[in-house]
């Protein structure tokens, strides 16, 4: 379903996904609900939206494609698909430990 088609505002849809991910980012599960002195204030300061399939990779421009992420994970993310994510993830991680080795820290 579009959407353009449900007629629901993005902050609509991105209370929806954090619910239906338990109040966590899709990837990295890092809580995107704030919750400061007054609960009912609840705010999504960290959350975003973000296509699991990039558009620029043919992903559909639907919900079905929508997923909550932090702002971290969106932005670190960008375009790469999830495989591409993986691997680079990967890679960081490779690169800190050697890094975190060489310094014996």
């Amino acid at each position: 379903m579009s959407i353009a088609a449900t007629h629901r505002s993005k902050r609509e849809l991105l209370l929806d996904l954090v619910g239906k991910q338990n109040g966590l980012c899709a990837y990295c599960d890092v809580p995107l609900v704030t919750v400061g002195r007054n609960p009912r204030m609840a705010t999504l300061a960290h959350a975003t939206l973000e296509h699991v399939v990039p558009v620029a990779a043919g992903g559909a421009l639907d919900e079905t494609n929508l997923v909550a992420a932090c702002w971290q994970c969106n932005r670190l993310k960008g375009s790469l698909t999830l495989e591409q994510l993986r691997l680079l993830v990967a890679r960081i991680e490779r690169f800190t430990a050697l890094s975190t080795a060489r310094t014996g820290g």
